[in-house]
């Protein structure tokens, strides 16, 4: 009988280490020194033109184009980290793309190829087929994907135990594969695990879609964390396929040639040094990018907390990112507070659980929304509320998932998702599907009451080609007010279609 090695990895607690409160911030004291090796930070314009757009992996790629040309790529990033230290926004993105790492596929393998969730969603399938009902568009898709990628790309062993539901089948197949070190299974296992992905994201939207968020906070927060990890897993998966036992970290990979020399100038300096020992450290623990994100917002906001704040200096976001980056492990943070000090605030909150002055956090549990924007910057946190669970946040949903029109029609047929303040408006001025805009120009409750008055605008002004005859009732003071109306009218200053403002140049003349 054959024996199947499996190969387990350990990855969700190296190197994790207790931050003292109050701790040392690392930067705390380096703005002199930066300045003096780099003059005044004079290139804030050009920093903005590297961040353009919310794909923080678009921006590693700039960050990458404009260290390679540069004379001095160790000084580029210490223009980064000054302005950072500054509090510009920009920078602090460059900051969390210079630490982007890929885990390897050995460690992707460990965390996926149990293929929990697939198992789930094509159970959900066969017993809605089963009996009678029928699928939706993503089940359909995600059903035929997964039995075309079955047949197409093969695992060591071709034959399942069930050639009817040939995924069965996954976990072993993949187990065989990566013990065997001919490496032509590499592109099958990274295609599977994409599926666990897509699986996972699948069983997220399905539920953000149906459940109240206020009743169920704990499982819109978790579902919320999820959702982000499965977009950056998503990235990573596509990275790591072309990896070839190359540095987890993005930016050492694509400087490969000019990265030692980068490290060496950077370690000529203190803050430099400091730099340099955060990115290293990034390559062996490859924190997510939302967990760096979440993990450096959380011990901001908590070291602001008024009885852990008394005496010491406000934190800087990057000193956060540097004891986050350095410290946690496998998503979770410890820090060991202070005696007697009462943050009740905090105890109550998902995720924070104690063990005597042992604070342990756990960034999977936390909700988030209360901690990051949804531009991924820190939220200044009142700590005069009576909680921290603001639960899930559908605006952020909306926006990772504004090109999924399934999901966006389950969503607006949730009562507890449109009833929040700007959900809808968002949906109108982002979404380009003309499924979901021709529904939100369909139903009353969309387009009217004070929470949905800018979405007639929105929908005029939406490039997608919504029919005249769904747009016609919008061109009316009633929903748009005579100025904005003769604003779009004016030709190449409305910036919407060219029979749109026709339309309204008609209607306008007919009220004089």
């Amino acid at each position: 009988m054959e024996t199947v090695q499996r190969i387990a990895y350990q990855d969700t607690v190296a190197g994790r280490k207790i931050i003292p409160v109050p701790p040392e911030f690392p930067f705390a004291d380096c703005r002199d020194e930066l300045e003096a090796i780099v003059g005044a930070p004079e290139w804030r314009e050009e920093i903005v033109r590297m961040v353009e757009g919310d794909d923080l992996y678009e921006t590693a790629s700039h960050l990458v184009s404009h260290l390679v040309i540069a004379e001095y790529p160790h000084r580029e990033m210490l223009r980064i980290l000054m302005l950072a230290l500054s509090g510009e926004s920009h920078a602090m993105q460059l900051l969390y793309s210079s630490l982007i790492a890929v885990p390897p596929t050995p460690v992707l393998v460990g965390r996926l190829a149990g293929f929990t969730s697939l198992q789930r969603v094509m159970t959900r399938i066969e017993r809605t087929e089963a009996s009678g009902g029928e699928l939706d568009e993503a089940e359909k898709w995600f059903k035929q994907k997964v039995t075309f990628l079955s047949l197409s790309k093969p695992l060591p062993d071709p034959q399942p135990a069930d050639a009817q539901r040939p995924w069965t089948g996954w976990r072993e197949g993949v187990a065989r594969a990566v013990a065997d070190p001919d490496d032509r299974w590499e592109e099958a296992i990274i295609e599977r695990l994409k599926v666990e992905i897509e699986a996972s994201d699948l069983r997220v939207r399905t539920l953000v879609a149906r459940i109240d968020s206020e009743r169920r906070r704990k499982i819109g927060s978790r579902l919320e964390a999820m959702s982000q990890e499965n977009r950056f897993m998503t990235s990573a998966l596509a990275e790591a396929g072309a990896q070839g036992g190359a540095s987890p970290l993005l930016l050492r990979r694509r400087l490969e040639n000019i990265w030692d020399s980068m490290i060496a100038g950077l370690r000529e300096s203190r803050p430099g040094g400091l730099l340099a020992d955060m990115l290293e450290c990034q390559q062996s623990k490859a924190h997510s990018l939302p967990q760096l994100r979440t993990g450096a917002a959380v011990i901001r906001n908590v070291l602001t907390h008024p009885e852990l704040a008394k005496g010491s200096r406000a934190p800087d976001l990057p000193s956060c990112l540097h004891l986050f980056v350095c410290n946690a492990g496998g998503g979770i943070v410890e820090m060991m507070l202070p005696g007697h000090v009462k943050i009740e605030v905090i105890r109550d909150a998902n995720g924070f659980t104690f063990d005597e002055k042992l604070m342990r956090i756990d960034l999977a549990r936390i909700s988030r929304g209360s901690f990051v924007g949804d531009d991924g910057m820190p939220i200044a946190i009142d700590w005069t509320m009576a909680t921290l669970d603001r639960g899930l946040s559908y605006r952020a949903m909306v926006l990772s998932y504004i090109d999924n029109d399934t999901f966006l029609v389950a969503l607006l047929n949730n009562p507890k998702a449109t009833s929040k303040p700007g959900v809808i408006s968002l949906i109108a001025a982002r979404c380009r599907s003309m499924r979901v805009l021709s529904l939100l120009a369909g139903r009353r409750e969309f387009f009217t009451g004070h929470a949905n008055k800018d979405v007639p605008l929105f929908l005029l002004k939406n490039p997608s080609k919504i029919p005249l005859t769904g747009l016609r009732k919008f061109i009316h003071v009633r929903y748009v007010d005579k100025m904005t109306l003769q604003k779009l009218s004016n030709k190449g200053g409305g910036n919407i279609r060219e029979e749109v403002r026709r339309e309204i140049v008609r209607y306008l003349a007919s009220i004089h």
